[in-house]
């Protein structure tokens, strides 16, 4: 099937950059300190194994949206394979999961972004106020249409990625390698959380309803998948890493995020900015 979309084709390089934008964001600022508490030291190994999962489910995706090219995504593969009555039930909870995700993102965006203009206001109000403004700003740039999008996300992942990659690359000198010992875990506890870690590369989904949009989706898609869901195997591993030889596990979860104390030589303000361009990025495409 070829794609049906008029508009101007998609590059291998724009589907990763929309795939590793949908990825990197809530799985660095929201699940890696959790994850910490149930897995310490241990943490690389869960980010691990959710990658491998992804890897699997990637390969499903990527193969279907190969074959099936389409702008809903998933939703018509739903459609394509189960009755309507489950169809629609399936939809209707992936479609609340998305919305949360990007609430979840734009409150982060918000939160930061008053930390970054005003610290010290407490009002309960700007947050939201920034909130509503991204989500009004990614709006418009999606209206723009895929192409428009695809050049937008390859600036922000690469902005993005510049700065975790700088993040990473300034914490190796302050790491601990006793805080990195392997703390003793069960099966259990493995499996709990991997099922965590495995919602940080759930994004990875957004490139199959990319696939209308690009000229050979039977030989681009494969590869954009596995390379999006590889590279950020590799960036998860590697920013656990450096974190839990920086922080304890109960002090990278107080603070939340890959925080400011976790790569000392970084400031706080400028650890917000990071954090405030990286999460800017993230709504892009969802």
């Amino acid at each position: 099937m070829k794609p049906v979309s008029s508009e101007k084709p998609l590059t291998l390089l724009q589907v990763i950059a929309l795939g590793i934008g949908a990825m990197v964001g809530a799985g660095i600022f929201a699940l890696l300190g959790q994850t910490a508490l149930i897995m310490q030291s241990a943490t690389w190994i869960a980010f691990a194994c959710g990658g491998v999962v992804a890897l699997f489910a990637g390969y499903a995706y990527a193969r279907l949206s190969a074959s099936y090219p389409s702008p809903g995504g998933i939703i018509d593969f739903f459609r394509l394979s189960f009755p309507a009555v489950l169809t629609i039930a399936l939809s209707f909870l992936y479609l609340v999961t998305l919305i949360l995700t990007v609430a979840m993102v734009a409150r982060a965006f918000g939160a930061y972004a008053v930390q970054l203009f005003h610290q010290g206001n407490e009002s309960a109000l700007l947050p939201e106020v920034y909130t509503a403004f991204i989500i009004v700003v990614v709006a418009l740039m999606n209206i723009t249409g895929s192409h428009a999008v695809g050049k937008i996300e390859v600036l922000l992942v690469g902005t993005k990625l510049v700065i975790i990659i700088a993040l990473v690359a300034t914490g190796i000198f302050t790491v601990d390698t006793t805080l990195l010992n392997i703390t003793p875990f069960s099966g259990d506890t493995l499996f709990s959380a991997v099922g965590l870690t495995f919602f940080a590369y759930a994004g990875f989904g957004m490139m199959a309803n990319a696939s209308d949009k690009v000229v050979n989706p039977g030989r681009v898609m494969p590869k954009a998948f596995m390379i999006a869901i590889l590279f950020t195997i590799a960036l998860y591993i590697s920013l656990a890493l450096v974190l839990l030889g920086n922080l304890s596990p109960s002090e990278l979860a107080r603070r939340y995020c890959c925080g400011s104390g976790g790569i000392p030589r970084m400031g706080e303000h400028r650890f917000c900015d990071c954090c405030r361009r990286c999460t800017a990025g993230d709504n892009i495409g969802h």
